[in-house]
């Protein structure tokens, strides 16, 4: 299949306190990105693309080799610079998630998988987001209730949905259990009661090229407005501008997951010893990327 998953591994890791994509999750070690490298290989996918920090590939050179026999993974760099070609500010920190697309505008030929590298997404979304028809932008979204963490807030970008379509996302912050019910904070700052089905983005979209001319905007508009020194681009903007603006059709289909995710250093026993207990239970194989 053509059609490569993106991953998002550049990240850093402030809240885990260390490189969390890294993380030996699996019985040999395995990251949490290769439980959906193995999920999307059998979904048929061919290629995984990772997005990294400037200068980490040699941290990458070990998973290229051992997923030789399934898959060709490939390396990009994020850039330092918010816009390389005409606007060469750098930071230490990342620019964002929709920033880092950059890296990969060159190679994007028509559609691809993108996903981040600190969650798992189960064993149906890849599939479900295969299965929709080439043109149509799709985003396998979850239950808000199966992505809280025990570890302490969480924010979400909750979908809004017409008819099967996503017709827009709303950030809500600090969101958490309260005596019982799920709460957070809206964009406008109101305290509110959240629905534990409603439907939340984690970030496993199928996008297109057309993605990237929004991000070219989004970029010029944070060159001239924003604060460079903390702003970051973050990929919900872009498909909200993308929705609004120019009317994309994005397919909203359900995951079930389940999901699990890496925000704090606490969600790791918890993460690693699920991951382990689908090895052991058969679910996956021993290593991920060995030949069947």
């Amino acid at each position: 299949m053509n059609i490569p998953l993106v991953i998002l591994a550049a990240g850093a890791g402030r809240r885990f306190g260390g490189n969390k994509q890294l993380a030996a999750l699996g019985l040999s070690g395995e990251f949490l990105m290769e439980f959906n490298m193995y999920e999307a290989w059998k979904s048929g996918v061919g290629e995984a693309w990772l997005i990294i920090k400037p200068g980490s590939q040699s941290d990458w050179q070990d998973l290229q080799q051992r997923w030789k026999a399934k898959m060709i993974v490939r390396l990009f760099e994020q850039p330092d610079e918010l816009l390389p070609e005409t606007y060469p500010q750098t930071r230490e920190t990342p620019w964002g998630t929709g920033h880092a697309l950059l890296a990969i505008e060159q190679e994007v030929a028509s559609d691809f998988l993108l996903i981040n590298a600190d969650d798992y997404y189960g064993p149906n979304a890849f599939q479900r987001l295969l299965e929709i028809p080439s043109g149509t932008m799709g985003l396998a979204a979850f239950p808000l209730a199966e992505t809280l963490s025990d570890s302490g807030a969480v924010n979400r970008a909750v979908c809004l949905r017409r008819s099967e379509y996503l017709a827009g996302i709303e950030e809500y912050t600090q969101i958490q259990l309260e005596q019982g019910l799920i709460k957070g904070y809206s964009e406008l700052g109101e305290h509110q009661v959240l629905e534990a089905e409603m439907p939340v983005s984690m970030n496993c979209w199928r996008l297109d090229k057309r993605i990237f001319s929004q991000l070219r905007i989004a970029v010029e508009v944070m060159i001239t407005f924003a604060d460079q020194a903390n702003s970051e681009l973050f990929l919900p903007a872009l498909i909200q501008s993308g929705i609004i603006e120019e009317e994309w059709p994005i397919e909203l289909v359900e995951a079930r997951g389940p999901w699990y995710g890496l925000t704090f250093a606490s969600d790791f026993q918890r993460v690693r010893a699920a991951m382990q207990q689908y090895q052991t239970q058969g679910q996956y194989p021993n290593p991920l990327w060995k030949k069947n």
